[in-house]
């Protein structure tokens, strides 16, 4: 059966996304094939070099299906099953300034995403806004947090509400060649970012994105996030 990682589907990615992005080279393949690994919900490793794009993955799927959701669906093809209007990214990032950086790429593709941090959430207190019940609502599509706002209560009393778990299309860990070591270095937070795999909706896929990561430091982190081969995919480009 055709599907998103079929030829037709990853042929018909592009085509799409290219009609839709601000890019005089169009995304790239790799982006593509990681795009339809995201549709089809299957759990990937992607590393790719710094500058190379690798931010995009997280986000051109919801540019995509927020495209496809105007159009009625008889209209697309076939291996187009079923089309959400409404979706939700939760990205887990080590660093405040990567966030921000992550944050000011995503606007200026048109996407609504907020970090949320101290600082953002008190100056949304404020302007009067409460960012945690504007998240639990769904009226982000991309949220970025740190490993410990993850796991506070006040961020599982979001991941249990059940229209948030409906929405959640996707959890991504950035810079996944740190989790590990920090872990065990200084950051206990780090250790706890596979138990909230087990908190969400079984069939969210789970995307690890690095920009490097070598043989033995991979084999332990796919370990860690309970990937099994042949349950996973990896994309991996040279980072030198």
């Amino acid at each position: 059966m055709n599907g998103w990682t079929s030829p037709e589907g990853i042929l018909y990615i592009k085509e799409t996304l290219c009609t839709l992005l601000p890019w005089p080279n169009s995304p790239h393949n790799w982006q593509v094939n990681s795009t339809a690994n995201i549709l089809e919900e299957n759990n990937q490793l992607v590393i790719v070099a710094c500058g190379e794009g690798k931010t995009a993955v997280a986000y051109l799927h919801h540019i995509l299906i927020s495209h496809l959701s105007k159009k009625p669906l008889r209209s697309l093809p076939p291996f187009v099953r079923s089309i959400r209007s409404t979706t939700v990214v939760l990205m887990i990032t080590p660093l405040i300034d990567v966030g921000l950086c992550q944050v000011e790429e995503m606007s200026r593709m048109g996407v609504r995403v907020v970090l949320l941090d101290k600082e953002t959430v008190r100056e949304a207190h404020q302007k009067g806004k409460n960012l945690l019940k504007e998240v639990e609502q769904g009226k982000w599509s991309v949220i970025i947090v740190s490993p410990e706002r993850l796991n506070s209560p006040e961020f599982e009393r979001i991941v249990q509400n059940e229209w948030f778990r409906k929405l959640l299309a996707l959890y991504v860990i950035n810079e996944a060649h740190v989790v590990l070591p920090w872990a065990a270095d200084f950051c206990e937070a780090y250790g706890q970012i596979n138990h909230f795999i087990v908190r969400i909706p079984v069939g969210i896929p789970v995307l690890a994105m690095s920009r490097t990561l070598g043989s033995e430091a991979k084999t332990s982190l796919t370990k860690f996030l309970g990937f099994c081969d042949g349950t996973y995919q990896t994309i991996q480009r040279s980072c030198e």
